[in-house]
C-alpha cells in the first residue's frame, strides 16, 4: 500500500519527538551523574551542571527551531486561507500576524531557558521560562479564536478540531496557574527554612526537604503544561499534510 501523504506534518511529529528527546537525554544524563533527585524534577533542573548542561542547551535551541518553523507553516497556511474570507480578511491578516509574533517570543525564550543558567535570584533564565509559558499559552488562544473563526467561514477545521484545542488549551491554562501558585509556595518554605543552603541543593530536593510536596506538584504541573502544548501543535498536523515545500528554478542566465 502507498504511504500516506504527509506534506509538510512531518515538521509536527519531528517538534515532538525532538521536545521528547530533549528532556528524556537530559533527564537520563543528570540522572546518570548524580545530579538530581529521580522523582520528578523540574525540566530545568535536568540540564543545570555538566555534562548534561550541553545536551539540554543543544536540544532545546533546535526544538525551539522547530516551534517556530511549525508557526511560520501555520502562518503562511492562514494567510492564504483567510484571503477567502473576504469579509473579516483584514481582521484575520492582523491576528495572524499577532499569533505569529507570539510564537517567536515563546521560541526566543525556550533559546533563553536553554542557554542561560539557573541562578539564586531572578536571572534571564527565569525571563526566558516565564515568556516561553506565557507567550505559549497565548499562542494556543490565539490559535483557538484562528480556528473558529474559519470553521465559521467553512474553511480547514471541523467544530471537533476546534473544541479539541480549546480542551487542551483549558489543561494548559489550569498547569500554568497550578505551576506558578505551588513553584511560589515549595521556594518559599525552602528559604525559609534553609536560608543559607546554596540554591543548587534543590536539585535534590527529597521528601525531607521543605516544600516537597509543593515542589512536586508544581513539578507535575510543568511536565503536563508541556505536554499540553506539543499535544496542540500536534493537532496541526492533520492540516499541514496538504501542504508541500517545492522549488521552481527558471532562470537561465548562469548556463
Amino acid at each position: 500500500m502507498p504511504w500516506p501523504r504527509c506534506g509538510l506534518g512531518w515538521l509536527c511529529i519531528l517538534l515532538v519527538i525532538c521536545s521528547v528527546v530533549t528532556v528524556l537525554s537530559s533527564y537520563c544524563v543528570a540522572l546518570s551523574h548524580g545530579h538530581i533527585y529521580p522523582f520528578l524534577p523540574a525540566i530545568s533542573e535536568t540540564g543545570v551542571l555538566f555534562p548534561e548542561k550541553y545536551v539540554f542547551r543543544e536540544l532545546t535551541n533546535l526544538t525551539a527551531f522547530l516551534f517556530i518553523s511549525n508557526a511560520f507553516v501555520r502562518f503562511m497556511q492562514y494567510k492564504l486561507v483567510a484571503e477567502q474570507c473576504r469579509e473579516e480578511h483584514v481582521k484575520l491578516r492582523r491576528l495572524n500576524k499577532l499569533a505569529f509574533v507570539v510564537a517567536i517570543l515563546a521560541g526566543v525564550g525556550m533559546t533563553f531557558v536553554a542557554n542561560f543558567e539557573i541562578e539564586k535570584d531572578w536571572s534571564i533564565h527565569d525571563i526566558g521560562a516565564m515568556t516561553a509559558f506565557f507567550s505559549g499559552l497565548l499562542y494556543c488562544w490565539l490559535q483557538c479564536a484562528m480556528s473558529y473563526k474559519l470553521r465559521d467561514h467553512g474553511v480547514i477545521n471541523s467544530s471537533a478540531v476546534c473544541h479539541s484545542r480549546v480542551t487542551v488549551s483549558l489543561l494548559i491554562t489550569f498547569c500554568v496557574a497550578i505551576f506558578g501558585a505551588c513553584q511560589t509556595k515549595a521556594n518559599w518554605e525552602w528559604d525559609q527554612a534553609r536560608p543559607r543552603y546554596h540554591f543548587l541543593a534543590k536539585l535534590k530536593w527529597s521528601p525531607e526537604d521543605p516544600g516537597y510536596f509543593y515542589h512536586v506538584v508544581s513539578n507535575v504541573a510543568e511536565w503536563s503544561m508541556c505536554g499540553g502544548m506539543l499535544l496542540f501543535m500536534l493537532t496541526f498536523a492533520h492540516e499541514f499534510q496538504q501542504i508541500e515545500i517545492t522549488s521552481d528554478i527558471s532562470s537561465t542566465d548562469y548556463w
